[in-house]
């Protein structure tokens, strides 16, 4: 699905606009992928700051994901979740869905989003506890090397980014600009110039 590939691009209005023809093809042959779809939408809308209606998209697709009894890219769902109340500043709530999509993800052995759960996992973890330093940056960066193995460079490059802001949280500038970066190379390479924007402004701040 186009939709689903904007959206790693970061292109999100291209994203909304193609989710919501694979939503409504889903509808028309009742497809279990209805539910995901919502949940991609609702990412989608969040990062164009439209709250309200993304947590709505979001609530939506998780509920009927989980009803249909379908655990095929459930933890993606789940992931989406987590990324969707990262955005809001909702860590603990993030969290929790973080986890969730990691186990889902190790329970049916679903390799190609193990690395981006424990990215996020990692990031949230040191957000909630900053004490936990140690674990969290250990647990991204188990969710590089997997994301590294596996080639998929957007995802990756968004490691380095969520990476590079834990170093920045934790006064380490140094370190903090070293991994924005390698992001910032990343998204200039894959023309994501959405990240791009965003990580050029973090780096403007150390």
């Amino acid at each position: 699905n186009y939709g689903f590939l904007y959206s790693h691009k970061g292109e999100w209005k291209l994203a909304i606009k193609y989710l919501k023809e694979g939503i409504e093809y889903s509808q028309e042959i009742n497809l279990w992928m209805e539910g995901y779809g919502y949940c991609l939408l609702g990412h989608a809308t969040i990062m164009l700051a439209d709250h309200d209606r993304g947590a709505d998209y979001l609530r939506k697709g998780l509920e009927m994901h989980e009803s249909s009894g379908v655990e095929m890219l459930l933890s993606v769902s789940y992931l989406r979740a987590a990324i969707v109340y990262k955005e809001l500043g909702n860590f603990n709530v993030a969290k929790k869905y973080a986890e969730k999509s990691l186990n889902l993800s190790n329970k049916n052995n679903e390799k190609a989003s193990k690395g981006s759960c424990k990215v996020l996992l990692g990031y949230l973890s040191m957000k909630v506890n900053p004490e936990q330093k140690s674990q969290s940056l250990d647990m991204v960066a188990q969710g590089i090397k997997h994301l590294e193995n596996f080639k998929q460079r957007s995802l990756l490059a968004l490691g380095y980014l969520y990476k590079g802001e834990l170093y920045q949280d934790s006064k380490e500038p140094a370190k903090a600009i070293e991994n924005l970066k390698v992001a910032a190379t990343m998204f200039t390479e894959m023309e994501m110039d959405f990240w791009l924007n965003r990580t050029q402004k973090m780096l403007a701040e150390l």
